[in-house]
């Protein structure tokens, strides 16, 4: 049976899919890259997190503001923190298996830490201490039990400046404004990637990981009919 060419799409805006993406990455890794490839692996990725972690918020906020909570749009900006530092790190995830189970490790919080303290400069300076803070007190509160934790508040911060997080004895964190740091920082990074010869290796290092997985998805679905 001759084997099937299964299309996945990456991106719609620019559109590739798995299909016509695999060459531009299979030149990069290879180190054959095109005048252009960069730039279209930058465009590919900055399209690929925006229309699925960003885009859908900005559409609720215009046609049905009422029901966007902060809590739905904190979670989605720690979702496209860790993609977003797993292709600047060029791993295929942050979880790995044990007995058969997925389970999170270390590197999960390291590379959540790592942006916050290292990478990011949007949100202003934060401490290791802080990360580690917001990592289990913001991201692992809202994904497991969908709410923040220790005197953290999901509060507008009136300071006309446009400030995400307010440190203190209780924290405030701004969603709307966390979501524009975050915007800002997709920006800054897909800029710096076709400049930045180790970054766009790992990006497409990471490319190459979801373009294999569309292909073992499509296979097993195959195999299940």
């Amino acid at each position: 049976m001759e084997e099937q060419e299964f299309q996945c799409e990456l991106c719609r805006g620019p559109h590739y899919t798995n299909l016509t993406l695999l060459p531009i990455v299979k030149r990069i890794t290879d180190g054959k890259a095109e005048p252009d490839d960069a730039n279209t692996i930058a465009e590919v990725i900055k399209g690929r997190l925006t229309e699925r972690y960003i885009t859908p918020l900005l559409y609720l906020q215009n046609e049905q503001e009422s029901i966007v909570s902060g809590f739905i749009i904190m979670t989605n900006m720690c979702l496209l923190i860790e993609t977003l530092q797993a292709f600047r790190e060029g791993v295929k995830s942050f979880y790995r298996q044990k007995e058969g189970k997925i389970i999170e490790s270390k590197d999960g919080k390291d590379a959540f830490i790592n942006f916050l303290t290292k990478y990011q400069t949007s949100l202003g300076e934060v401490t290791a201490e802080q990360a580690e803070d917001f990592y289990y007190n913001i991201r692992c509160a809202l994904l497991h039990q969908g709410e923040v934790a220790n005197k953290w508040l999901l509060k507008h911060i009136e300071d006309g400046k446009g400030t995400a997080i307010e440190w203190g004895e209780t924290k405030k964190l701004d969603a709307p404004h966390f979501m524009e740091k975050m915007k800002t920082e997709l920006e800054k990074y897909t800029q710096e990637l076709p400049k930045n010869q180790e970054l766009l290796m790992k990006a497409a290092e990471k490319l190459n990981h979801i373009i294999k997985n569309c292909t073992i998805s499509f296979k097993l679905k195959i195999k299940s009919k």
